[in-house]
């Protein structure tokens, strides 16, 4: 969206949920700030970061109380948002439904997934409903891969550090 569309920044976390989310500091990495929605320790110190409340909403939620915001010129969605982008796709179900032509760019992370509370199964279960098909990203030039394979894909990743970055078609 276009600055002009949109009355003002919003200092938000979007999620599966409305509510205040517990939120972890890095202190090395600003683009390593992660929602905390376990108690288990992680493999990266995670524990030892410092938390501060956010408040969080829907996307659907959001775009129905920002009635300014055009839905029909969002024609991409992309984040990095390591690890929650599952809760974010649940919190986008209507809108991603009713706009199957939205692709969503974002960082296929497994650890991250499982530290944000969502297990493998819902995971796939939400992606599956929404989209058929993934690019790998870096790697256009494969062409498309049905979305049942990203199953494979969560298994050799799921003990790695860093993410697969991939688009989520129809």
């Amino acid at each position: 969206q276009n600055a002009h569309n949109i009355d003002e920044s919003k200092n938000i976390a979007l999620s599966d949920e409305k509510g205040t989310l517990d939120f972890e500091l890095s202190n090395k990495n600003y683009g390593d700030n992660r929602v905390r929605k376990t108690s288990k320790n992680g493999q990266y110190g995670e524990s030892e970061r410092s938390v501060i409340s956010i408040e969080a909403n829907t996307f659907d939620s959001f775009l129905d109380a920002n009635p300014n915001i055009d839905k029909e010129k969002i024609k991409l969605i992309w984040m990095d948002i390591q690890g929650h982008e599952g809760r974010f796709i649940k919190g986008a179900e209507n809108f991603l439904t009713q706009h199957k032509n939205v692709p969503i760019a974002m960082e296929f992370w497994p650890y991250g997934i499982e530290r944000s509370g969502v297990n493998k199964k819902d995971f796939l279960d939400i992606i599956n409903k929404l989209f058929n098909k993934f690019y790998i990203m870096g790697n256009l030039d494969e062409g498309t891969h049905d979305i049942t394979k990203l199953e494979g894909y969560y298994d050799d990743n799921l003990r790695g550090e860093d993410g697969l970055n991939i688009l989520l078609v129809n």
